[in-house]
């Protein structure tokens, strides 16, 4: 069976470091866990830091829509 998940990061800093922990019990009732850590950094193709256009947000029934404002 495939796992999905949807994930809105919050706003950053180029840099800063984001921790996950990540449990998942099976059928079994047996438990595994992983830890990640992303680190946040800046995309020169958007000029540094993306600033979406408030009139667009929230149009879009289909898409998930990130608001990266500082």
């Amino acid at each position: 069976t495939a796992l999905s998940t949807r994930f809105i990061p919050p706003s950053g800093t180029a840099g800063q470091n984001l921790t996950f922990e990540i449990s998942i019990v099976d059928n079994d009732g047996e438990l595994g866990t992983d830890r990640v850590v992303i680190t946040i950094t800046s995309n020169a193709a958007l000029g540094g830091n993306y600033v979406s256009n408030p009139d667009l947000s929230g149009q879009f029934l289909d898409a998930v829509l990130v608001n990266r404002n500082p």
